[in-house]
């Protein structure tokens, strides 16, 4: 391979000169010229040869590469790689079709649905067509998807397969092959640069190992879950396993040519800095530093009623932003409006505010005397909330002494410094410099030590002490609009004067300093003048744990804590991927893995505490294999003459929870001359013992020794199960006895006399007892004979 700084057309378009060309030369690899972005470049087929335009205008030309059989791989020197395959797709053909309006590629069925699109999204076609995506367009296998600095799509797969790519993303629907009949098939999708997210679908459920991805840097396979893949530069790559909207998490796997890892728990994650360098250990990382990460692609991933993709509340969130956004506009436009009319008639309006609002109240101070014209000795037991309320008085012009209840909550009223303490509910400011119609309604201006500002430069002289405003909660919000009070409460004691916790300390009387702290806790003030405090949801603590053997159950312990410091309890017991798992309420478990299952599993508990509030964790463990091992019993001794057959008493049988059987029994030490009555002779002192007859006759097995040997011997014997595991040996002895010698002798008597004598033998057996007596038709032919044993 060469790289020069050539000039020259190669198909390039008038004017256009390469910076590099590079020639192929049949190499298998090409690493390309310092400094070009790999994943970043335009790459377009002119006749055989590639070229690639950076961003910053650079063109490098690959001569002749496409002339080869197989087009080589192109590697970047900062560790990012591309396969002849990739390389071809992103090129496109020779003669690429022309921009053109989302619709179905001819002879070509889709592979999935646009489900959202935002900013542009483009998808060119295999024929080089280039579509604009809207949402409900249909993608196509080949499809090359991209988009823009604003940007993102999210695309429903046919198997309800999901996944999202946020903004400046590249990416290619390499192959899929799915039959809705049997949800079998394969996928791969090629990333090539940007932020993703995937959740797999039916075809992974089938086969763990059928959904790939291919990136420049390393391949990775999804096992039933949702993955993050983060790689904005086509060289560097994250890639996180999260949990799904059920709280199921499965297991990824990422693999180069340098390395392995695999991860099987929630915000697991792993870096690959280049497609020589071995993926990094496995890391965890937060839950907020994983969505902040993947916020754009969450936002566009789909979430349909079959698939179980989880936005980690991204959606909702969006959504939030913008009713928030349209309700501050909403908000701004009033404020605008009414400022205009009260300007005009300001006057007239804060005298018919005083003289209906306050037509009863009594021993006002001087500041307010010329509008308490009349007095009021007392306005009981108000107690509602008003949201809006100076702008609310100041539009409808308050005629009746009710619409006074949604001022404050007024209980004796001593005078006019007690009438109201108005507490915001989420403890944001009520605004900075609040507009001149709240100036006149409220003395908001650094009320307390703790509380947030209520508002800013309220100078209206003779209601100065009409309300104190303080945050409920002392949390400090966003800027408001100068009439916002979102919510109003107000306890006075007897003698005036009122005691306000809030979510801190403090006495607010009528002197006018506020007491509540702001310690951000999120505590509610309620009707009645108490706080609520949020209930914080438990913490589950899950994670890898030792775990057993085959055939073996194990217990453990499950962990959590409550901020809250309330008791929990435990659940989630059911059958887990591989197993069965029964959890008690205070957190023991017992694990029963299937039988003969080895591998790695994994159960998801709850956890919940007092108020209901729930959490979840996923427990995850290796099986070890342990073959199974069939039992075999023998008896200790058995005994036979020479040449002939002897029992022998041996049993095989498979133990505990097991589906494996008894494969084979082999027997060894069985003497030259000696043989069984079934099995095979292996010819070296070794019979076999196998298959379903053989193995049924082992009830009532024999061997018939040597004809013409009188040795004892020991038979050893093992048997082997199916899945391979052999037992130890045991040993039976084997007594072989030798026949006694009987003396041959003659006698006589005379006629009609009886006479007696002693028969006499001998035995090669020393200590045998021998026993005589008449053998079978060895009767005298004239006359009768008696044996006695002796």
């Amino acid at each position: 391979m060469a790289i020069n700084d050539l000039t020259g057309e190669f198909g390039l378009p008038e004017g256009v000169t390469p910076d590099h060309v590079v020639e192929a030369s049949g190499s298998d690899s090409l690493i390309l010229p310092e400094g070009l972005p790999l994943s970043d470049c335009e790459m377009v087929q002119v006749g055989d040869n590639l070229t690639l335009t950076a961003p910053d205008g650079t063109v490098t030309v690959v001569e002749g590469y496409f002339g080869t059989e197989n087009p080589p791989q192109l590697v970047s020197p900062g560790g990012g790689e591309m396969d002849g395959d990739m390389v071809s797709q992103l090129a496109g053909p020779v003669a690429p079709g022309q921009v053109a309006d989302a619709g179905t590629a001819v002879g070509a069925q889709p592979i999935g649905t646009v489900e959202s699109a935002t900013g542009t999204v483009t998808a060119t076609r295999a024929d080089g067509t280039q579509v604009q995506l809207q949402t409900g367009d249909p993608v196509f296998q080949g499809d090359i998807l991209e988009t823009s600095e604003d940007g993102s799509i999210g695309v429903v797969l046919a198997d309800e397969a999901t996944f999202s790519m946020a903004e400046d993303g590249r990416m290619v629907l390499d192959e899929m092959v799915y039959d809705p009949g049997t949800q079998e098939g394969s996928i791969n999708l090629e990333i090539v640069q940007g932020v993703f997210t995937f959740v797999s679908g039916q075809v992974a459920k089938t086969d763990p190992d059928a959904m790939t991805l291919t990136t420049p840097v390393a391949t990775i396979g999804i096992r039933g879950t949702q993955v993050g893949i983060e790689i904005p530069d086509g060289e560097e790559m994250k890639v996180v396993l999260m949990e799904e909207g059920d709280g199921f998490v499965g297991e990824v796997v990422v693999m180069n040519e340098s390395g392995i890892q695999v991860m099987n728990s929630s915000a697991e994650f792993t870096t690959i800095s280049g497609a020589g360098v071995a993926p990094s250990s496995v890391g965890t990382m937060s839950i907020s530093e994983m969505v902040q990460s993947f916020s754009s692609a969450l936002q566009a991933l789909p979430q349909t009623d079959t698939n179980n993709a989880n936005d980690y509340g991204m959606k909702e969130e969006l959504g939030d932003a913008g009713d928030e956004e349209e309700t501050e506009e909403e908000e701004l436009a009033d404020v605008e409006e009414e400022a205009e009319e009260e300007e005009a008639g300001e006057e007239v309006v804060e005298e018919e505010v005083v003289e209906e609002e306050v037509e009863e109240l009594a021993d006002v101070e001087e500041e307010v005397e010329e509008i308490a014209e009349e007095e009021v000795e007392e306005l009981a037991d108000v107690e509602e909330e008003v949201e809006d309320l100076p702008e609310e008085v100041a539009e409808e012009e308050v005629e009746e002494v009710e619409e006074a209840e949604e001022l404050a909550d007024i209980d004796d009223v001593g005078d006019a410094d007690d009438l109201a303490d108005f507490e915001t509910a989420s403890g944001d400011e009520g605004g900075d410099e609040g507009d001149d119609d709240t100036e006149e309604l409220a003395d908001v201006d650094d009320v307390g030590g703790g509380g947030d500002d209520g508002g800013d430069d309220a100078d209206l002289d003779d209601i100065e002490d009409l309300a104190d405003f303080e945050t409920a909660s002392g949390d400090e919000g966003d800027d408001g609009f100068g009439e916002s009070v979102t919510r109003v409460s107000q306890q006075f004691d007897d003698d005036g004067t009122g005691d306000d916790s809030g979510d801190g300390t403090g006495d607010d009387g009528d002197d006018g300093t506020g007491g509540v702290e702001g310690s951000g806790t999120g505590t509610t003030t309620t009707d009645d003048g108490s706080t609520t405090v949020a209930n914080a949801f438990p913490i589950a603590t899950g994670g890898d744990v030792d775990g057993t053997s085959e055939d073996t159950s194990f217990s453990g312990q499950l962990s959590a804590t409550d901020p809250d410091g309330v008791s929990l309890t435990f659940g989630g017991s059911g059958d887990t991927a591989h197993g069965e798992v029964t959890i008690n309420p205070n957190g023991s478990y017992t694990y029963t893995p299937d039988p003969d299952y080895n591998g790695t599993d994994s159960f998801t508990f709850t956890v919940t505490d007092g108020d209901g509030a729930v959490s979840s964790a996923t427990i995850t463990f290796d099986v070890a294999s342990v073959d199974d091992v069939p039992v075999v019993t023998v008896a200790d001794a058995v005994s036979g003459g020479m040449g002939t057959e002897i029992d022998l008493d041996i049993s095989a049988a498979m133990d505990g929870v097991t589906t494996e059987t008894v494969e084979s029994i082999e027997i060894a030490g069985v003497p030259t001359g000696a043989t069984l009555s079934v099995g095979t002779d292996n010819l070296d002192g070794t019979w076999t013992i196998s298959g379903a007859e053989d193995l049924a006759a082992l009830d009532g097995l024999t061997i018939t020794s040597a004809s013409d040997d009188n040795s004892d011997f020991t038979l050893s014997v093992t048997s082997t199960s199916t899945d391979g595991g052999t037992s130890d040996p045991v040993n039976i002895e084997v007594n072989v006895n030798v026949g006694p010698e009987a003396a041959v002798g003659t006698g006589a008597t005379d006629e009609d006399t009886a006479f007696s004598g002693q028969l006499s033998a001998t035995d090669e057996d020393a200590g045998d007892t021998l026993t005589f007596g008449l053998a079978e038709g060895g009767g005298a032919a004239n006359g009768t004979v008696t044996v006695n044993a002796d």
